[in-house]
């Protein structure tokens, strides 16, 4: 017994997601009882980029090499290499995350033949910059906003 379902490729995957991320909240903006849903959605997404471009315009900024930006968790949907970094999306619409240059769970145990390099390998003034880019990131958009709504 055969069944005729459609196989989940990675493009029906990403046309789903695309959907989902895109087309919910315009459709959300034109019903009213769901609108807010759509506003709280798009303002999701805004914060959740402002908060992980803090973390890579930070280590940036640090000399470091960003090896992934990941828009939301879970599995991949697409995945686009980018001057030497790869830009993603993810399934599942909740934060994301970026990967520095030996941030890695590898390197979180020392090797005895390794040098340290990458993350581990700046200053702690550096390094605390980059943690808190992201928090900075968001309450700079948070003045900004503000600066709007009072003008």
């Amino acid at each position: 017994m055969q069944a005729n379902q459609a196989q989940q490729t990675p493009s029906n995957k990403f046309s789903l997601t695309l959907l989902f991320y895109i087309a919910l909240p315009l459709l959300c903006w034109r019903v009213p009882p769901i609108r807010p849903f759509g506003a709280l959605m798009a303002a999701w997404i805004v914060v959740t980029l402002a908060h992980l471009s803090g973390f890579v315009l930070a280590s940036l900024a640090c000399g470091q090499k960003v090896e992934e930006f990941s828009l939301f968790l879970g599995t991949s949907i697409l995945s686009v290499p980018w001057r030497g970094c790869t830009l993603s999306i993810r399934s599942i619409p909740m934060g994301g995350f970026v990967t520095i240059e030996g941030m890695g769970y590898d390197d979180c145990e020392p090797h005895a033949s390794s040098p340290v390099h990458g993350f581990r390998a700046l200053p702690t003034s550096k390094r605390l910059l980059t943690f808190l880019a992201g928090p900075i990131a968001c309450f700079l958009m948070a003045i900004a906003c503000g600066g709007v709504v009072l003008a």
